[in-house]
C-alpha cells in the first residue's frame, strides 16, 4: 500500500517540512512527526483501521445569560448588526424581573451564572442603570445568612450544634432564627473560621475550592465571607442551601472613563478592561466614529493609558475588513500601546465591508506573514507576539490540537441564552430581532432550547467530508442565514477562511516542533491547564514513541508509567518495555530518595531512539524494583487502602468528589509511606 491509497483526504492532514512530516488525524485529534513519507505511510498503516473515540457529553454548571436590554450607542459602526431604526432603552425594573426568572424558574440548579449586559449598546452611556443591575445580581447571590435559608428554627439549631463550641459560646442564648442568622453571619467573617472544625486527616475540598483554602490568609473580605460559606455548604450540604455565585461582564467602546467606571471593575474583579478598536486611526475611524460622524480614535487611545495608569489590563477586540487585510500590522500596533491581548476577527456577512473570496485571498496572506513572524520571534525566544493571542482566532486551532479537544459544531448556539427586553430567547446575539428565530419568552415560561443535531458538523453538507470539521466545527449559522438563508447551509468565503487558517496553524506547529520548540511549552504560553513543570493530562506521540512530564514520589511514577503502557496496550501500539528518564531523575532514583517529588519527563520508545542517549539514560526491562526502596503502590491491597483513606472522610462529610481534589494531610496518610511529613497537593483520581 502507497501513501497515496492509505491517505483518506476527509481524515489526515499532511504536512512537508525542511526535514520532516506532520500528520493530522481529524479522527483521534492525535498528530505524528515523521522523518520520511515511509514513515508517513507505516502511520497510516496503523492508523486504517483505528475506530473513533467515543465522544462525551456533560453539562456545563455554569450557563451564560445574554441580557440584551438597550441599542443606546454613542457611536455609528458601519458593520455593526444592531437594529438603528428603533431605540430601546434599559429598564432596569424589567432587567430584574428577567434576572428572577433565571434565578427561580429558568436555570434554578445552576452552581454558577454568568451574565452578559448589553452587547447591542454602549455599556456607560447607561452606566447607572448597569450598576443597579450589578448591585441586584451581588444581592440574590449573597453569600450571608438570611431568614429564607431555613425552613425552621430546629434546622437552623442543627447547623449550630455542628459548629464547634469555641465560636458558638452558649447555644442556649441562640434561639430564634433572627439570632442564629446574625451569629453565622459574624462568624463566617473570622479569618480563622474553618481552623476552628475537626477535620479528620485527609480532608477533601473540591478543585473549585482548592486555591482559595490555600491562599485564605490573603483572601479580601468579600472572598473570605464567600470562602466561609462554601465551607459550611460543604460540610453540612443537607442543611445549608448552594447559595450559587454570579459573574458579570460588559464591553466598552472606551469612549467614557472616570473614576467611577474603575471601580465598578474592581467590584466585579476584572483586571481586564475590553475595549473596541480596529487598529491605527485611518483604519479605525473610518468605520468607527460618533453618531455626529466625528473621529473616535484619539479619545479611545488616550483613555486605554487612563485604564492602564489605573492598573487594568487592557484586552482589545477588533473587527477585520478587506480595506485592511492585514492582522500582523494590527498586532504590531496594539502591542506599541501597551495591550495586554488581542481578539481580532474578520467582519460578519451580510454588509456591504464583508469579505469576498478575492478579499480572503489577500487575508490568508496576511496571515500566513504572521505566522512566518511569530515562527522567526519563538526561534529567537521572544513569545511576546504570541502571549497576545492566547483568545485569538489566530491560536484557536493551535489550542485544539495541543489539547486534543474537538468541536462539533460552531458555536455555543442555543446554549448560551439571549434575552431581549422583552424577554424573547434567542439561540444567538445576531438573530434578535428575527421571529422566526424566538425560544420562547422567559416570562411566559415556555422556552425551548434544544439541541439540533444537524448543526452538527457531521451532518452538515460540505463539513462531514471535511479533514478540518473538528478544527472548525462548520461556518457560522448567521453567516450561513445571512448568504444563504439558511442556517445549515455553508458560507463558502467563511469556509475558505477557516480550511486556511487551520491549514497555517498546523504547518506553523509543524514548523517549531521541527526546530526542536516543545509543543508543551506553547501550551503554557496559550493558556492551556499545565503545570509549572508543564504536565498535560495527555499523551502525545512523537517519532521516537510517547513522551509525557510527571510530578510526585517514585511510586506515583511507577503507577502513572503502567498507565502509560496499558495506554498503549490499549491502542494496540507495540512498545520495548524499556524507559527513558531526565538524567538528574534517574540520579535521584539510583540515590534511593523514595520521598523525594520529582519532575520526570519520561519517553517509551515505540522506534529507534538512539538519538535520546546523549540526554536520557536506559532503564533495561522496565523495572523500578531495583531502584526504589520501601513500599510502593504496585499491588492491590496498597490500591485499595489508598481508595479506602481518601472515600471515608469523603462519606462522613458527605462531600462529592469530583475527578480531581484537593489533599490536605500526612503522606503516610495518603500513600503509606513511612513519613508523617505533611503536604498540600491536587490528588486525580485514578480508579
Amino acid at each position: 500500500m502507497t501513501k497515496d491509497t492509505l491517505f483518506d483526504e476527509s481524515r489526515f492532514f499532511l504536512s512537508r517540512g525542511n526535514n520532516t512530516y506532520f500528520l493530522y488525524d481529524s479522527r483521534t485529534g492525535d498528530y505524528y512527526l515523521e522523518e520520511s513519507l515511509i514513515g508517513i505511510v507505516n502511520r497510516l498503516k496503523e492508523l486504517k483501521d483505528l475506530k473513533e473515540p467515543r465522544v462525551i457529553f456533560s453539562e456545563a454548571r455554569t450557563k451564560v445569560f445574554k441580557l440584551n436590554m438597550s441599542t443606546v450607542c454613542n457611536m455609528n459602526c458601519l458593520y455593526c448588526f444592531r437594529d438603528k431604526k428603533k431605540t430601546t432603552v434599559t429598564d432596569v425594573g424589567k432587567a430584574i424581573r428577567i434576572i428572577d426568572a433565571v434565578f427561580d424558574d429558568f436555570a434554578p440548579d445552576l452552581s454558577d451564572y454568568s451574565f452578559v449586559l448589553n452587547m447591542t449598546s454602549e455599556s456607560t452611556v447607561e452606566f447607572e442603570k448597569i450598576k443597579r443591575i450589578k448591585a441586584y445580581l451581588e444581592k440574590r447571590t449573597s453569600p450571608f445568612f438570611d431568614m429564607n435559608d431555613f425552613k425552621s428554627v430546629l434546622i437552623a439549631r442543627d447547623l449550630v450544634s455542628g459548629i464547634p463550641c469555641e465560636l458558638t459560646g452558649d447555644e442556649k442564648n441562640l434561639v430564634t432564627k433572627e439570632e442564629i442568622v446574625k451569629f453565622l453571619n459574624a462568624v463566617i467573617k473570622r479569618r480563622d473560621f474553618s481552623e476552628f472544625f475537626p477535620i479528620p486527616e485527609g480532608m477533601i475540598i473540591p478543585e473549585w475550592e482548592a486555591e482559595r483554602y490555600r491562599n485564605v490568609k490573603n483572601l479580601s473580605e468579600k472572598e473570605l465571607v464567600l470562602f466561609n460559606r462554601r465551607f459550611l455548604e460543604l460540610l453540612f450540604p443537607d442543611i445549608v442551601k448552594r447559595r450559587p455565585g454570579f459573574s458579570l461582564f460588559v464591553c466598552t467602546n472606551g469612549t467614557n472613563y472616570s473614576d467611577e467606571i474603575v471601580k465598578f471593575f474592581d467590584d466585579l474583579n476584572m483586571d481586564t478592561v475590553c475595549i473596541s478598536l480596529d487598529g491605527p486611526s485611518g483604519v479605525h475611524n473610518k468605520f468607527r466614529r460618533f453618531n455626529d460622524e466625528s473621529a473616535t480614535h484619539e479619545l479611545i487611545v488616550g483613555n486605554i493609558l487612563k485604564f492602564q495608569n489605573a492598573g487594568k489590563k487592557i484586552s482589545i477586540s477588533s473587527v477585520i475588513t478587506p480595506d485592511f487585510p492585514y492582522p500582523l500590522r494590527l498586532l504590531e500596533y496594539f502591542k506599541s500601546l501597551g495591550v495586554s491581548s488581542v481578539d481580532m476577527k474578520p467582519v460578519r456577512a451580510g454588509t456591504e465591508f464583508s469579505f469576498t473570496k478575492k478579499d480572503m485571498e489577500k487575508l490568508l496572506e496576511g496571515y500566513k506573514s504572521l505566522f512566518e513572524r511569530l515562527k522567526t520571534d519563538i526561534l529567537k525566544g521572544d513569545y511576546s507576539l504570541l502571549d497576545m493571542l492566547g483568545s485569538d482566532i489566530t491560536t484557536s486551532g493551535l489550542k485544539l490540537l495541543i489539547s486534543k479537544e474537538r468541536v462539533i459544531k460552531r458555536c455555543r448556539w442555543d446554549e448560551e441564552t439571549v434575552i431581549d427586553s422583552k424577554g424573547d430567547v434567542y439561540p444567538c446575539d445576531y438573530m434578535m430581532g428575527k421571529p422566526d428565530f424566538v425560544r420562547g419568552n422567559i416570562f411566559k415560561k415556555d422556552v425551548v432550547q434544544n439541541t439540533d443535531e444537524n448543526l452538527f458538523v457531521d451532518n452538515r453538507k460540505g463539513c462531514s467530508t471535511c479533514w478540518n470539521r473538528y478544527l472548525c466545527g462548520g461556518t457560522c449559522y448567521f453567516n450561513s442565514y445571512t448568504v444563504n438563508g439558511n442556517i445549515y447551509a455553508i458560507d463558502e468565503v467563511e469556509c475558505m477562511f477557516m480550511k486556511g487558517l487551520r491549514t497555517l496553524q498546523l504547518e506553523f506547529i509543524h514548523g517549531l516542533m521541527e526546530n526542536g520548540i516543545s509543543i508543551l511549552v506553547i501550551a503554557k504560553r496559550l493558556g492551556i491547564n499545565v503545570g509549572d513543570d508543564l504536565a498535560l493530562d495527555k499523551t502525545y506521540f512523537i517519532s521516537n514513541g510517547i513522551e509525557k512530564s510527571l510530578k510526585g514520589t517514585l511510586s506515583r511514577l511507577e503507577i502513572e508509567i503502567n498507565k502509560m503502557y496499558n495506554y498503549l496496550d490499549s491502542k494496540n501500539i507495540k512498545c520495548k518495555k524499556e524507559m527513558f528518564l531526565s538524567i538528574d531523575s534517574v540520579d535521584k532514583i539510583e540515590q534511593k530518595q523514595e520521598n523525594s517529588i520529582l519532575n520526570v519527563r519520561v519517553i517509551l520508545p515505540t522506534e529507534d531512539y538512539d538519538c535520546l542517549l546523549d540526554k536520557y539514560k536506559c532503564i533495561k526491562n522496565y523495572s523500578l524494583k531495583n531502584c526504589i526502596s520501601g513500599k510502593t503502590l504496585s499491588n492491590e491491597q496498597s490500591v485499595n487502602k489508598l481508595k479506602q483513606r481518601i472515600y471515608e472522610p469523603v462519606k462522613a462529610l458527605r462531600i462529592p468528589l469530583s475527578s480531581s481534589f484537593w489533599y490536605k494531610g500526612s503522606v503516610k496518610a495518603l500513600f503509606g509511606h513511612s513519613t508523617n511529613e505533611e503536604i498540600e497537593c491536587f490528588v486525580q483520581k485514578s480508579f
